[in-house]
């Protein structure tokens, strides 16, 4: 019989940040979060059922400092002159290579008469903390549709963007925007069922 690899233990560890001069993001669902440069990256969500965050409780990072042998993580609030409108269950990727945060689409609310998008935003992470940018993507080809509760990934220097909630219902279909170049580009598919909320992962044997 073949030799049974060890499971690796894994354990939760409760993170509890200090605060921004006693200030903490609010409790929330239908947000991103992403890790990127040594700082947790929160954006969005609801505190209110189809309400989305307004700027001032929409834009917070976690920072995580190493001093020795001891760590640290401290919350501070992001604000900033220009900036995605806001939005719950929009799709956010980290690309690690150039330190930099995507996100994509989601709504100003939850049902379906209210208004979808399908911009495309990316957050500059590259310098030290306070000093993040937004920037929006100018971009060429096909954009998905407008969507909410999809999924997206970042693999090398392409975006995944798969499935979600549009005006047309649940979405099935696959895009990949290349970085480099600006460009969507979408896959047919003829075997999945339309679905919101699926995962997408990197598959990496």
């Amino acid at each position: 019989m073949p030799q049974s690899k060890e499971m690796p233990i894994v354990s939760w560890t409760k993170i509890q940040p200090e605060t921004d001069q006693g200030a903490v993001p609010c409790a929330r669902s239908s947000h991103g979060l992403s890790w990127c440069n040594d700082r947790l990256i929160l954006i969005g969500g609801e505190h209110v059922a189809r309400t989305p965050l307004e700027a001032d409780q929409a834009y917070w990072a976690a920072d995580y400092q190493r001093h020795g042998d001891t760590t640290t993580w401290k919350w501070r609030k992001m604000t900033f002159e220009d900036c995605p409108s806001p939005r719950i269950a929009h799709a956010q990727a980290s690309d690690h290579a150039k330190q930099q945060v995507y996100i994509f689409g989601g709504r100003a609310g939850i049902t379906m008469e209210e208004q979808a998008m399908n911009d495309l935003w990316r957050l500059d992470c590259s310098g030290s903390p306070g000093s993040e940018t937004w920037t929006r993507v100018e971009t060429s080809g096909q954009a998905p549709e407008a969507r909410s509760f999809h999924r997206m990934i970042c693999i090398g220097s392409k975006l995944y963007v798969f499935g979600g909630c549009g005006a047309s219902g649940r979405l099935a279909n696959l895009h990949e925007f290349d970085i480099p170049t600006s460009t969507w580009k979408s896959f047919s598919n003829t075997y999945l069922r339309g679905r919101g909320g699926a995962n997408l992962l990197p598959w990496n044997p």
